[in-house]
């Protein structure tokens, strides 16, 4: 079995949070903030923000849909999953993904995939190189500690067949 690579990919809301309100806090004439503001009134005013967490997990979805269309030509993928829940279970499937014809194929892509992983919800996610497919682990309320998912490139036939 292969060895997780290098990381491509992660998103989590609290990590968003903490580095947009750092940013916020070291460039607070940027913002028009008071030098009185507290760090507490600047993170409400990111929790207000909806933007910079749909911007951090687009590009995100980029990175990953980037590598994945790289890494399989087919755009399909076997995938095997453990600790997918609670008690454990592993399981796989296949799964293949539409082409889009526009600037943001990548992103696209990228959601495709992980939607195809994890059904929604709160999560945390992080994506590597693992030989020659991928690794993710993602985090989520019915599996905290993470459940993980191998993905290795498959043929369209492979798919059909197996789907």
């Amino acid at each position: 079995m292969s060895k997780v690579g290098k990381l491509i990919a992660s998103y989590a809301d609290y990590e968003v949070t903490d580095a947009e309100v750092k940013h916020r806090m070291e460039n607070r004439e940027d913002f028009d903030y008071d030098e009185d503001m507290t760090e507490e009134q600047i993170r409400e005013k990111v929790y207000n923000d909806s933007y910079i967490y749909e911007e951090a997990y687009d590009d995100c979805c980029y990175a990953i849909g980037e590598v994945f269309a790289r890494k399989f030509k087919t755009l399909c993928a076997k995938v095997e999953g453990v600790n997918l829940n609670w008690r454990g279970s592993s399981g796989y499937k296949y799964v293949c993904l539409e082409k889009f014809n526009s600037v943001d194929d990548y992103s696209n892509i990228g959601r495709q995939l992980i939607s195809s992983l994890f059904s929604g919800g709160d999560f945390t996610l992080e994506c590597s190189n693992y030989g020659k497919g991928l690794f993710f682990r993602i985090s989520h309320h019915d599996c905290p500690t993470g459940s993980c998912y191998y993905l290795t490139p498959c043929a369209r036939s492979t798919y059909e067949t197996n789907s």
